[in-house]
């Protein structure tokens, strides 16, 4: 497969698991209670590189392009730029399961009207 399609596809599996999925608060709230012992109410906290999309892309991408060899100035560039770009792709991907959304309401409307 192609190396700028897969720092793609890693851009899109990190854009989900990191601001779309709640996983990553999961984990925060799972580390506050080990730490504290339910001795403090929990209080939301930074976990970078984990909690920060653009962050974690940009690792996972350099991840992938060092233990594979491919780096070179090109692909990084592009890993760069997909992981300035994680916030319009998480804005990209609601706005697509808002469409479908209302394309099945629309479809359901229709056949309980006929």
């Amino acid at each position: 497969m192609e190396p700028s399609l897969i720092l793609f596809l890693i851009t899109i599996c990190t854009v989900i698991i990191v601001d779309l999925s709640g996983f990553i608060d999961h984990i925060k709230m799972w580390i506050w209670k080990w730490v504290w012992k339910n001795k403090r109410p929990y209080q939301d906290f930074e976990l970078k590189p984990i909690d920060c999309s653009f962050c974690s892309n940009f690792w996972l991408s350099l991840g992938y392009l060092i233990i594979w060899g491919k780096w070179n100035l090109a692909l990084m560039t592009l890993s760069l730029f997909l992981s300035l770009m994680t916030p319009i792709i998480k804005d990209i991907l609601i706005l697509i399961k808002s469409i479908c959304i209302k394309i099945i309401d629309v479809i359901y409307a229709w056949y309980i009207d006929n």
